[in-house]
């Protein structure tokens, strides 16, 4: 990491802390062929704990998922939102979580010619 980075300057000292904006945006690259429109909410800002992704679906469906040391959970119906924070369901992969909720395909290829689901259990 470059050490003249912001990011750096801001915690010098805690080489342990996750940078969950840019978590996001590794999600968002590995699911972007996969859905209508998937962001970074810009409602909900990350904090150094946890950060939330706006996501449609390619038949519509919106969602707020929340990334944090946990996985991914979805927390709202709609861009924005967290209004279904109760729900304890976790997904360890972008890939689990919509075939788990049936937001894609299992025919949709995936980065190394897998599939959406293959070879994934639901969750714990």
């Amino acid at each position: 990491m470059d050490p003249d980075s912001a990011y750096e300057k801001y915690y010098p000292e805690q080489e342990d802390v996750i940078d969950w904006t840019r978590e996001a945006t590794g999600v968002i690259g590995d699911i972007v062929r996969h859905v209508a429109v998937t962001q970074i909410s810009t409602v909900l800002k990350p904090t150094e704990s946890e950060s939330f992704i706006n996501l449609r679906t390619l038949d519509g469906t919106e969602l707020c998922v929340k990334l944090n040391c946990e996985g991914l959970q979805i927390v709202g119906d709609r861009f924005d939102s967290v209004t279904l924070e109760d729900d304890e369901v976790r997904y360890e992969t972008p890939y689990s979580l919509l075939s788990a909720e049936r937001l894609v395909g299992n025919g949709a290829m995936v980065e190394g010619s897998e599939e959406v689901g293959e070879g994934l259990e639901g969750p714990d």
